[in-house]
């Protein structure tokens, strides 16, 4: 049941009209609870796949509480590396392939949302061993996994905001204006997925079929150069108004119920270096990102590399960022992209730590205050993302022969 069909929009507004028409908030829980179950059987009907999404989230919630009573260093650490493990082996990651027999990775289970089922629990299992959680529920805990408004793309929201909502599910929408708001936000979002990225995965398509063609390109190879540029624009503007339009029917259909959900997105193409990207696109992942993966490596590091505490940040990034590129996809290209935005998150890094030793801090702030600069920062961070998504959007065969194509057709000219 896709967020625009028709279908979920009226199931959606008919729920808002009278979810806080029931009186008591167990009540709401249970409604709550069987729109969950609805949405997602909607996509997993088979018993198969429910069975593995409930093992799967259940042994979270088993792990985060005998961590919660015993924390143990041990478990917690084998718990992460099984969790994983099983996420790769799901999703039948390519590299697999060079250990483990194809036909063992040969299953036909439905399965949706795992990829941000996996970061919420890595999530609510680090906090609870933490004691940032402190009493947590197994039906809340489940809701919050499953629940229709973040499980098949995000945001990804932290485990107590959503506990804090399931306890006390009242309207987070005051006034007539607000709701209005919020439907309009719907119909734009539905507007940017269904017409504006249809017709540009519309033109990427076309120029990927013309790129990726059996024929010869023509005529000449500066021409089949602009046509690749302009299929990564339209693949990043494709991307960017899909999955923006997503987060806006979901964030205002979550806030009809009561539910704030985190934002997702603030002008990502005006940011004027990969670190700033990450903070604008994706919001919700680039602080996951940060938070799970960036700081525990880089203070492990720090404290037992005092000396070398800019090699452990650059080696942070790269590390962060190339995990992050696996997560988004299981093949070789997903690898290069997130090695190419660690390599852009330590060059930033690396570039402003140059200016403070030359300039100091007076000399940062002059740079970032020129407008010159920071246009220029911006038009080349844009170009860079764009550039990145060559190994986003194909696989490492498709690049390759449209690359070898294009090599071929310059070589034609000359």
């Amino acid at each position: 049941m896709s967020v625009t069909s028709l279908e979920f929009l009226l199931l959606l507004f008919l729920g808002a009209a009278v979810f806080f028409r029931l009186p008591s908030a167990r009540l709401r829980q249970l409604a709550f609870t069987a729109g969950t179950a609805g949405f997602v059987y909607s996509y997993v009907p088979d018993p198969a796949g429910w069975v593995v999404l409930l093992g799967f989230v259940l042994s979270g919630y088993g792990c985060a509480e005998l961590l919660r009573r015993r924390p143990s260093r041990v478990l917690f650490t084998s718990y992460i590396i099984l969790l994983i493990a099983t996420f790769a082996f799901l999703k039948k990651y390519d590299f697999l392939k060079l250990c483990i027999p194809e036909r063992f990775l040969d299953l036909h289970l439905q399965i949706v949302g795992l990829s941000y089922i996996l970061f919420r629990q890595i999530h609510f299992i680090v906090d609870v061993m933490q004691g940032q959680i402190e009493r947590p529920a197994l039906w809340a805990y489940i809701n919050y996994q499953f629940n229709p408004f973040t499980l098949l793309a995000g945001p990804i929201q932290r485990y107590q905001d959503f506990q804090e909502y399931w306890v006390h599910p009242v309207p987070s929408l005051h006034d007539r204006h607000a709701v209005l708001t919020a439907y309009l936000r719907i119909f734009t979002g539905v507007i940017k997925v269904v017409v504006i990225a249809k017709a540009c995965c519309g033109g990427y398509d076309g120029l990927l079929g013309q790129l990726g063609g059996a024929g010869p390109l023509s005529p000449g190879g500066w021409r089949a150069a602009a046509k690749l540029i302009l299929m990564l624009y339209y693949y990043l503007f494709y991307l960017y108004m899909n999955f923006s339009g997503y987060c806006d029917i979901v964030i205002a259909g979550a806030s009809l119920v009561g539910l704030r959900l985190p934002e997702n997105f603030n002008s990502p193409f005006l940011a004027r270096n990969i670190l700033d990207y990450w903070s604008r696109w994706h919001i919700t992942l680039g602080h996951w990102i940060r938070d799970y993966l960036f700081t525990p490596f880089y203070k492990t590091g720090a404290e037992r590399f005092p000396r070398h505490t800019q090699a452990v940040a650059v080696a942070g990034y790269f590390v962060a960022f190339t995990l992050a590129g696996i997560w988004h996809g299981s093949t070789w290209n997903f690898f290069i992209y997130g090695l190419l935005h660690g390599a852009g998150a330590s060059a930033a890094k690396l570039w402003e730590n140059a200016i403070i030793r030359y300039a100091g801090r007076p000399g940062l702030r002059k740079y970032l205050r020129s407008a010159a600069i920071r246009w220029a920062a911006i038009v080349a961070t844009f170009h860079y993302t764009c550039f990145s998504l060559f190994f986003f959007a194909l696989d490492l065969g498709q690049g390759q022969q449209i690359l070898g194509r294009l090599l071929k057709s310059f070589a034609a000219d000359y």
